[in-house]
């Protein structure tokens, strides 16, 4: 049994893909539309960004971007993590079409879970719960870009 939850979401916004990369990729605004992000900061701006990013739950994790092809894509990988229920490794690719006149915004993220029993058994929930919070995080970016 994979202890591996990956979540695929696309959302349509009203913006062109560089507005809409931008914005997500400005880290002093993620906690403005994401739930579960309390702060983020950059670390290191070279050869890639490393940022350190604070959950509300006071968790803390070191995420590594490993692709920024403004505006049309993004990857990175988390490194490593203090979260009870979240593991390193977990990947992200998020990308930026233009399509009629605005940009569908893709996420593809991979989290891992710690690898214990425990989790495993909590594997359908986290599941939901990460589905649920990515859709809500895209939709409050929706909100404030459409607004």
């Amino acid at each position: 049994m994979s202890n591996t939850i990956t979540i695929t979401e696309s959302i349509f916004i009203a913006r062109t893909p560089e507005e809409v990369y931008d914005f997500t990729q400005d880290l002093s605004k993620r906690h403005e539309w994401d739930r579960l992000v309390k702060q983020a900061a950059v670390l290191e701006t070279e050869p890639n960004r490393l940022v350190k990013m604070i959950a509300k739950d006071d968790s803390e994790m070191t995420i590594r971007y490993t692709l920024e092809q403004r505006p049309e894509k993004t990857s990175l990988t988390i490194l490593e993590t203090n979260s009870q229920m979240m593991g390193s490794g977990g990947d992200s690719t998020w990308q930026y079409e233009a399509q009629d006149g605005g940009t569908l915004w893709t996420q593809v993220n991979n989290i891992n879970l710690k690898d214990a029993i425990w989790a495993k058994l909590m594997l359908p929930m986290a599941a939901k719960y990460f589905k649920d919070k990515t859709i809500q995080a895209m939709q409050k970016v929706k909100e404030i870009m459409e607004g």
